[in-house]
């Protein structure tokens, strides 16, 4: 669950767990099945569509607790690197929200 191919699968959690919440994607005409993480996480990150938004805090908690496992696992001291395409793309809100900062402690 902490990979790129796995955002749209919690997307599809996420509007599951949320009925209530608006699907901009699906409203533009993408079936689920043709959803990605690139597109989901910009729908996010730049039009802040709060189903998208909740699916990268998903993501980000999942990260912060196994980026927080490997680190008590292997005891860092040079420093943990934070890379991938998933990575690249959320890093204002993993640097601007509490939620990869609390997973990970």
């Amino acid at each position: 669950m902490c990979a790129g191919p796995a955002v749209p699968l919690i997307y599809d959690f996420m509007r599951t767990k949320y009925p209530d919440l608006e699907r901009v994607l699906e409203k533009e005409g993408f079936h689920f099945n043709q959803l990605t993480s690139p597109m989901i996480i910009e729908q996010a990150m730049k039009k802040k569509d709060p189903l998208c938004l909740k699916v990268v805090d998903k993501f980000a908690e999942i990260y912060g607790v196994e980026v927080g496992n490997m680190a008590l696992s292997v005891l860092p001291y040079g420093g943990i690197y934070l890379i991938g395409g998933v990575t690249a793309g959320i890093s204002e809100h993993l640097l601007h929200s509490d939620i990869f900062l609390n997973a990970f402690y």
